[in-house]
């Protein structure tokens, strides 16, 4: 399976490792859930919305075989790649000789990752931000007071910039959880997180580059 010879909409059938546990997505306005998938060479996204989410029953380093899933996201689209489970999709868990998750996570210096690519990055965040704003009614991020006059409300993002020695990018972690993972803080004492803690030791991230931003799935360290 190579995903440049994919189409957006056709439906596809792998095998892969679950990378991360199933998890609400930082920003949905319907009932989601997704997962992080990877066979060692291509990883995904798995999606799941409403009556199917109960498909995605599965938890980290799970192998799973996905059928008739719908593939989306590649190069034009703002999305990563993506596999959307629906009434047609099938999931299996499979218990079988496979690659295991440090296998499928390839770690790799900043100036080497491609657009879209996932990967694991080794290096020293600085911390600019630990609050982001939503508006449900416009629909986009913004300041703690929308142009609409909407005051949005606050997720724990954490955002600023990382660097490995051979770059520096902006990252963002990818969903509250996230968030509590990084600074050890809990969303409802978000605003007492000791940023200096984060700032204090090289971190290990796993995530995506994605217009210059680093996405961050998961702490590895």
């Amino acid at each position: 399976m190579k995903l440049s010879e994919i189409k957006p909409g056709e439906r596809i059938t792998f095998t892969g490792r679950i990378l991360s546990s199933p998890r609400k997505p930082l920003i949905s306005s319907r009932n989601a859930i997704f997962a992080i998938i990877g066979d060692g060479e291509h990883v995904l996204h798995l999606v799941a919305f409403d009556s199917d989410t109960g498909k995605l029953n599965l938890k980290k380093g799970d192998v799973a075989l996905i059928t008739n899933g719908i593939f989306s996201g590649l190069k034009n689209l703002k999305q990563p790649p993506t596999v959307t489970i629906d009434g047609r999709t099938v999931v299996e868990k499979r218990t079988m000789d496979f690659r295991s998750v440090e296998e499928c996570i390839n770690k790799k210096f900043i100036d080497e990752i491609s657009d879209n690519e996932y990967c694991a990055i080794s290096g020293f965040p600085i911390v600019y931000r630990i609050f982001s704003y939503y508006c449900n009614k416009c629909k986009k991020f913004g300041d703690e007071m929308c142009d609409c006059g909407n005051f949005p409300e606050p997720i724990f993002r954490i955002s600023g910039v990382f660097s490995d020695g051979t770059k520096t990018v902006w990252f963002s972690t990818s969903s509250e959880e996230i968030s509590e993972d990084l600074s050890g803080v809990e969303k409802s004492n978000a605003v007492n997180t000791d940023v200096k803690s984060i700032m204090a030791k090289p971190r290990k991230f796993f995530g995506y580059l994605h217009d210059g931003n680093f996405h961050v799935e998961e702490v590895l360290g």
